[in-house]
């Protein structure tokens, strides 16, 4: 679930149930149990002026599978208070559970983080991995940067691992 917020009021304004269906599979992401975690992990979006929506959605799933799509909000052409969203296509790179994404618009790339390998992973928006890096830490659960370059990597456990200036540490 894509859950839309009004952060002036801290109220849920709207809900986007993300279609389990992908192609000719209707359980193509599989649903949570008691003894297993599993779901949408991350979530980015990727602004895009010429896309009726003004863009979509890439959702790491955790597991079943462990894979990154790309999800069809309909932010622009419903009002409903829950409209469903839909994968639109995955892509083909494969990272156990990618726990924490983000954008990076000056560079296209999604950043990913996964909670059970303690990767960084760069890759296009077409699925091609630019950049891979471990790093020291565990439970990854977030991912930002501030106006310096650095990059913050929040764990689930506590802490956050704070990279300096990526440009010159990563790259």
């Amino acid at each position: 679930m894509i859950l839309e917020i009004n952060p002036d009021l801290k109220e849920v304004t709207r809900r986007f149930p993300v279609a389990r269906k992908y192609g000719n599979n209707p359980n193509f992401i599989q649903r949570q149990t008691v003894t297993f975690d599993n779901g949408i992990e991350s979530l980015t979006f990727v602004p895009d002026a010429t896309h009726p929506e003004g863009g979509t959605f890439y959702a790491g799933n955790q597991w079943d599978p462990s894979i990154i799509i790309e999800v069809l909000v309909p932010l622009r052409t419903s009002r409903e208070q829950s409209a469903e969203a839909r994968i639109i296509r995955t892509l083909p790179f494969r990272l156990d559970d990618p726990a924490a994404m983000c954008y990076d618009p000056g560079r296209k790339v999604l950043c990913i983080v996964s909670d059970a390998d303690n990767i960084y992973s760069e890759i296009t928006l077409k699925g091609k991995l630019t950049a891979q890096y471990a790093f020291p830490g565990d439970n990854q659960e977030g991912i930002a940067w501030d106006d310096k370059g650095n990059l913050y990597i929040a764990q689930d456990s506590g802490g956050i691992l704070k990279v300096k200036d990526r440009r010159k540490s990563l790259h």
